[in-house]
């Protein structure tokens, strides 16, 4: 490939990926409730996508349709101003009419979505695949927003405690010039150190959280020792539970479509970041030595979907009724781990709250120390 073709790969990438961001899940989740209800009730898929389309090229303020007549009547624009991507995204599936709706609209929604609706529209239940999709992305905003919040406020908190002792060190300790530290106790020499390298170093300790933070970011999608062992410890824990229960319902929708097994996880595979690939990849090895999808999930030594999941889904997986079972227990286990993702962030909250309660109360002991003590 030449360095013009990677460039353009790149750049189509991005493009996706912007898409993605405007097609954000409180759309996405309107959008296959909707078509959900009209195909429900017996609305062919392209006539669905068509009123879905209409109505919403007309749901526009006042304001917003002024300005479109403006930009029509002036500019003569072909694109209006304002209007909602959901009318984009039905515009993109209406113009590729043959072809399954998860390839029509694949660079507007998440690989998983898409395996989704691909297996399900595959299947002859396209039904099932929006009601499935729905339901994802609203159990999956759910954690996610929990995951956030369980480490968004812990970091807040520390940097409000940084931002304390910088003010500590600023307008506290210039009235302390000439006095000897040692005549403190040792809580308040500790604190009085740390606001000291605070005010002088706090470009580096900003450079090092933010570097923390985006390292964090990067290594959850990445693959090695390394990153295994970390699966253990949260925020990777939380990883690992929440695209767990995301494989283990893709894959209980694909086995209900009656795709097989090792189908079902090279189509899983195609989508997946390093991460999830390596965990899928090792799973079809074992099912093509021989083993049923549970055990060959346990062989793989990954804990993967979950160390609690893993012996029911190899207790029934050499059953006839596999398939359906699977998809029962998926539902559940997707609604499970939603309720453990959000008990452990909360917890994570208030350790956070705990630790910054306690910096504080050091400040506050170390301040009214200083303030006690004569200067001369």
């Amino acid at each position: 490939m030449s360095a013009l073709e990677r460039l353009f790969e790149a750049l189509a990438a991005i493009g996706a990926y912007l898409r993605r961001g405007k097609f954000s899940r409180e759309l996405r989740g309107i959008f296959y409730q909707t078509l959900f209800l009209h195909q429900r009730g017996g609305t062919a898929k392209q006539e669905a996508l068509t009123m879905l389309r209409d109505v919403y090229a007309r749901h526009l303020s006042v304001s917003q349709a002024f300005l479109n007549r403006l930009n029509a009547k002036f500019f003569r624009s072909g694109r209006p101003f304002f209007r909602s991507i959901i009318v984009d995204v039905c515009e993109d599936a209406l113009l590729r009419p043959d072809v399954p709706l998860a390839f029509a609209i694949e660079h507007w929604i998440p690989a998983t979505e898409r395996t989704i609706l691909y297996a399900s529209e595959k299947s002859g239940n396209l039904v099932q695949g929006y009601e499935i999709c729905q339901r994802t992305v609203k159990l999956q905003s759910g954690m996610w927003l929990a995951v956030i919040a369980g480490f968004t406020y812990p970091v807040l908190q520390g940097l409000g405690v940084m931002a304390m002792l910088y003010a500590f060190a600023t307008m506290m300790l210039p009235r302390m010039e000439g006095f000897h530290h040692s005549n403190f106790s040792p809580l308040t020499q500790s604190i009085i150190t740390l606001s000291l390298w605070i005010r002088d170093y706090w470009w580096l300790w900003a450079a090092g959280i933010a570097s923390l933070m985006a390292t964090i970011m990067w290594s959850l999608g990445r693959r090695g020792p390394i990153r295994n062992a970390l699966d253990k410890v949260p925020p990777w824990s939380f990883y690992r539970m929440v695209h767990g229960a995301l494989f283990l319902s893709s894959f209980a929708t694909l086995q209900r479509s009656g795709i097989p097994v090792l189908e079902a996880l090279a189509t899983l595979a195609e989508s997946a970041n390093p991460w999830l690939k390596e965990r899928i990849e090792a799973a079809a090895y074992g099912v093509r030595q021989g083993f049923n999808i549970g055990r060959a999930l346990r062989n793989a030594g990954h804990e993967f979907p979950d160390w609690k999941a893993l012996p029911v889904v190899e207790s029934f997986a050499s059953k006839s009724r596999f398939a359906e079972t699977l998809g029962e227990y998926a539902d559940d286990w997707l609604l499970s781990t939603a309720k453990r993702v959000e008990r452990n962030a909360r917890v994570g909250f208030y350790v956070g709250v705990f630790v910054a309660a306690c910096w504080i109360a050091a400040i506050a002991l170390a301040f009214l120390e200083i303030t006690t003590i004569p200067f001369t």
